[in-house]
């Protein structure tokens, strides 16, 4: 069985952080390490495509034209893969490790 201490060394801070959160309600183990690695990976993701966002708004002038800031693509494709991730990863879980994960991930 893996624990929070187990945490994938390939992920950043962030994800290390939220892989120990995630790992405080559902029973990490070789049948779901890897989703939950690619859950934290993806909330990091969309954590810094959203600071991104805040830090240099919705869009971006170049050549005259205002262009779509590329981190609106990127947090709304890793907020997509959270909650794919959220589900697989909670079907493995008792109903109340699930509803807890649907609060750490912002669902709640």
């Amino acid at each position: 069985m893996t624990n929070r201490k187990n945490t994938p060394s390939w992920l950043d801070k962030l994800g290390r952080e939220y892989w120990k959160r995630i790992a405080l309600v559902v029973q990490v183990d070789e049948t779901n390490a890897d989703l939950v690695a690619l859950l934290a990976d993806q909330y990091s993701t969309y954590r810094q495509a959203t600071n991104n966002i805040a830090k240099h708004g919705l869009t971006y002038e170049s050549n005259l034209t205002w262009k779509p800031n590329p981190a609106v693509a990127i947090r709304k494709q890793a907020l997509d893969n959270i909650r794919q991730l959220t589900k697989l990863v909670g079907q493995s879980a008792p109903p109340e490790a699930r509803d807890k994960l649907d609060e750490i991930m912002g669902g709640g």
